[in-house]
């Protein structure tokens, strides 16, 4: 009975905090560099919980498929200048608007909540400090 009750605790906990690794679709800029082309903008987009852990959140610059998000994985990519609509899709959709200008870098935080059937996923837009601490703590995903 012990046995029982252990499992029905453990199992769903090692579900929601299991971890795979992050995934990106187009091409990943050098990180050794602020912007690899000046005449673009960088976004970063950054899964800092384990909740969820073996559920992928998957990210799109507007209509562009740019790659699906783990616990502590970290997705980023260069755009031309413009309106911007980045959408994160879990058991939900999240999306941020903005206007991309030339030569700027941009830092999402992927809030992570529990839904009824897997994470719940919102992002948030954070000051370049906090950005770069949070891509600090994280994996880049291997295209």
């Amino acid at each position: 009975m012990k046995l029982t009750k252990f499992s029905a605790v453990a199992i769903p906990v090692l579900l929601l905090t299991a971890c795979a690794g992050t995934k990106q679709m187009v091409d990943i800029p050098d990180q050794s560099k602020p912007i690899a082309n000046r005449a673009k903008s960088r976004i970063y987009v950054v899964r800092d919980s384990m909740l969820g852990g073996m559920v992928g959140t998957k990210v799109y610059d507007s209509k562009q498929y740019i790659g699906m998000t783990y616990p502590h994985g970290c997705l980023s990519w260069e755009r031309k200048p413009g309106k911007t609509k980045l959408i994160s899709k879990a058991e939900n959709t999240s999306t941020y608007s903005f206007t991309a200008s030339k030569g700027e870098t941009y830092y999402f935080k992927q809030a992570i909540s529990i839904g009824i059937m897997g994470p719940r996923a919102k992002l948030v837009k954070v000051n370049p400090t906090e950005g770069k601490k949070l891509i600090s703590q994280c994996k880049f995903s291997k295209k």
